[in-house]
């Protein structure tokens, strides 16, 4: 087995609406999609912020878990903040007790704890700054396209197709004035993180979403999301209501928790190669 990370956490809790505003008003998790089970009567709330995904549940009187004296099993969630100071003030302004700011001794980093509705445990941590901007395409972007284009490809996509067919899909010689020309014409938005591009789509006026990478080594810090979320915001600002992509295998879960749905699964062919991916859509 090869775990290549954490998908995704769930919590259940006692008041939905109650823990549906602190997640999402105080702690500002974005909503990916809200279900109501009514054979469970049940809700199922998918959240987003960052690369932490939360699936928020609520069931008809469900047992309480102890959370003090500290009990065997999973411990706690740990959020990451630029600023400790300031993620604490915020929360205070909620009413929401926070313990005192303590230092991490093996790393130096500060970092504390407040509980949600449920006494659930949550830690904030201070991290690394991440300065995630959307931005339009410059024809200076053009071999940094390229580049994250070939190793997201053979980096991350490798896991789901063959040898052959990431090399069919991203050749090892790429024609740089293809993909200028391609580029300048298609116009694609970028995802630019300190001066980093780290990852781009592209929106055509029928509303079909073309090229969609992000960078092999920022996968799951919620890149994928804004962006698409800027794609969406600018196609309904041109009143296209509908949006499509042909969609890869690796890629299949990530637009499936943004709302699309399988129309078809497909094969296609590159340089001769068969590939297996997915027409998907969403309606605005």
């Amino acid at each position: 087995m090869k775990i290549s990370g954490v998908h995704h956490v769930a919590i259940i809790c006692s008041n939905y609406q109650k823990s549906k505003h602190f997640y999402v008003e105080v702690l500002g998790f974005e909503i990916i999609h809200e279900t109501f089970r009514s054979a469970r009567n049940s809700y199922k709330l998918d959240l987003q912020v960052g690369n932490i995904q939360i699936e928020l549940f609520s069931f008809p009187n469900p047992p309480q878990r102890f959370s003090n004296p500290e009990a065997c099993g999973l411990r706690h969630l740990a959020f990451a903040v630029e600023n400790i100071e300031e993620s604490v003030n915020y929360l205070k302004s909620h009413h929401i007790e926070v313990e005192n700011i303590r230092i991490d001794e093996i790393t130096g980093k500060k970092f504390t704890f407040f509980k949600d509705p449920d006494n659930l445990p949550l830690e904030i941590y201070e991290s690394s700054t991440f300065n995630l901007h959307i931005r339009e395409y410059k024809p200076s972007d053009t071999e940094m396209i390229m580049k994250l284009f070939y190793d997201t490809v053979h980096e991350i996509n490798i896991r789901d197709y063959t040898q052959e067919q990431v090399k069919a899909w991203a050749a090892e010689t790429m024609d740089y004035e293809f993909w200028h020309k391609r580029l300048q014409n298609k116009s694609p938005y970028i995802a630019e993180n300190n001066g980093e591009i780290v990852g781009f789509g592209e929106l055509d006026p029928d509303g079909h979403i073309d090229c969609f990478y992000c960078h092999s080594q920022y996968q799951r810090k919620g890149i994928g999301s804004k962006l698409l979320k800027h794609i969406e915001n600018i196609a309904k600002s041109r009143e296209i209501k509908r949006l499509y992509a042909e969609v890869s295998i690796t890629a299949k879960s990530f637009f499936q928790h943004h709302g699309f749905t399988i129309v078809k699964e497909q094969q296609v062919e590159r340089r001769g190669v068969l590939f297996t991916n997915y027409l998907m859509e969403k309606y605005l």
